[in-house]
């Protein structure tokens, strides 16, 4: 019995020793780490800090600028609601979804040589209306669809809206309860108006340089 009792004693002995043994590693480990990262600061570059003056690319290989020059102005308030408008198909869901792309379909010309590029806000503009086509026509290619919906994916994760959205929208009426969250939002606006002065420009340069196609 009292072997018994000395080799339980022995045992929570040496729980005891390994657990405070482990406890003064761990915090070691831990200061060891804040040692090592408190001098790092975690911060998302913007682009104004890894861009340099847009007069300083050459617009040739990778040496342009991560987007064109545009001020956006304020911020504006965007209400999520679900419309009857830009519908699959119906009497005029074509021209509602025909008129959502810009002067040029959303290519820009930039530089001396105006070196095309495509603003991405049209690239997944496109995507949406290649999946409506998708959807009310089976003939078009499934390469493109992979991409369009694996594009729109990334840029959901690039966007990382935190906005919250109140309730199911599926339970919503589009007649009577139709309003969702309230989005703050870059003047979309500008961005189309950005497109349509650029278009005209390149239109001119196509003429004067005797430039047959875009």
């Amino acid at each position: 019995m009292a072997a018994t009792t000395n080799d339980s004693r022995r045992n929570i002995f040496f729980f005891a020793t390994a657990l405070t043994t482990l406890s003064v590693v761990s915090i070691y480990l831990t200061y060891t780490l804040f040692l090592l990262t408190r001098n790092i600061v975690f911060a998302t570059p913007q682009l104004s800090d890894v861009a340099k003056p847009l007069h300083h690319y050459s617009y040739e290989g990778d040496d342009y600028p991560p987007e064109p020059a545009l001020n956006f102005g304020r911020p504006v308030q965007m209400v999520m609601e679900d419309s009857l408008h830009y519908a699959l198909d119906d009497d005029v869901s074509f021209d509602e979804w025909i008129h959502t792309s810009p002067y040029g379909t959303g290519a820009i010309r930039l530089g001396p040589e105006k070196r095309s590029f495509f603003v991405s806000m049209f690239h997944e503009i496109h995507c949406l209306r290649y999946f409506r086509q998708g959807l009310t026509d089976s003939k078009l290619g499934e390469a493109h669809l992979q991409h369009c919906f694996d594009y729109l994916r990334r840029m959901s994760l690039c966007q990382a809206d935190l906005t919250l959205e109140p309730g199911d929208f599926a339970s919503r009426s589009l007649a009577g309860d139709a309003e969702g969250a309230t989005h703050v939002c870059r003047d979309w606006e500008a961005v189309y108006d950005m497109l349509k002065v650029n278009w005209v420009s390149w239109f001119r340069y196509r003429a004067e340089h005797n430039i047959s196609s875009a």
